[in-house]
């Protein structure tokens, strides 16, 4: 069989999946066909965005863990098309994903709170934080802003403050809303 037969055979299969409604792999395998008759023909293959993504890709496109997009394709929530043991989703699914995603409701207490409280709240989070450590932390990314290199003990020096922040503010806000009324009663 001669790579022209070869490749006419390829696009019967592609024509069968199309026929059986199975566009996902029908496109996956005329993106395959594209590139390889490019290839055969000397001509440069053809620059643009992949049509599929691998599930890292998704993932890194969407803002959530790979496991997140296999749970969603697994669960039917993200098509997806299985291709050599990989995972693969059109870049069409991951955009109307990400729609769904921007377009989905807000938890009801967010937008509820009272901007005074939010503010009060605030302020004890930042009180809650010592001052040294977050003048230490300031400097530090000022430095960065500036575009000074920080050695790897600095670098290690502001994971280890943003955490105590992080822990300080976490205690201060946990401890407010215990202690707050509730307005149900």
């Amino acid at each position: 069989m001669t790579l022209a037969d070869e490749l006419t055979v390829v696009q019967g299969l592609v024509d069968e999946l199309h026929a059986r409604g199975q566009e996902d792999r029908a496109r996956a395998l005329e993106t395959v066909l594209d590139f390889a008759a490019s290839a055969i023909a000397g001509r440069p293959v053809p620059i643009q965005p992949r049509e599929y993504l691998t599930t890292s890709r998704a993932a890194a496109s969407l803002g959530v863990s790979r496991q997140t997009v296999k749970n969603w394709v697994h669960a039917g929530h993200l098509r997806g098309v299985v291709l050599g043991g990989r995972t693969l989703i059109h870049r069409a699914e991951v955009q109307a994903q990400l729609d769904r995603l921007l377009s989905a409701a807000p938890p009801a207490s967010i937008g509820q709170a009272d901007p005074a409280e939010a503010r009060a709240g605030y302020r004890a989070a930042v009180q809650a934080v010592p001052a040294d450590v977050l003048h230490r932390l300031e400097s530090l990314h000022q430095r960065m802003e500036e575009g000074e290199r920080l050695s790897a003990t600095e670098r290690r020096e502001i994971v280890t403050l943003e955490r105590q922040v992080t822990r300080a503010a976490t205690r201060a806000v946990t401890v407010r809303t215990r202690h707050k009324p509730s307005s149900k009663r």
